[in-house]
């Protein structure tokens, strides 16, 4: 599997893997990782949702961003 001009975006709470572990394994496969959405995200991976930080059907800035 490559991730070749991918640019990925992660929002949200991770389960299985620190954002550090994730970092490594996007670049092990060509990929790139990004803080936040821009006109090169490619791929958004939305982990858990942090309740204490969004009301209700609330939807991440990052989300918000990649739907526009």
């Amino acid at each position: 599997m490559s991730l070749k001009n991918e640019w990925i975006v992660f929002t949200g709470t991770l389960s299985s893997m620190t954002r550090k572990q994730v970092q490594a394994v996007i670049l092990s496969l060509n990929g790139n990782n990004q803080n936040s959405v821009t006109h090169d995200t490619t791929l958004l991976v939305m982990g858990s949702r942090q309740s204490d930080l969004l009301k209700e059907n609330q939807q991440s800035k990052k989300l918000t961003e990649a739907i526009r």
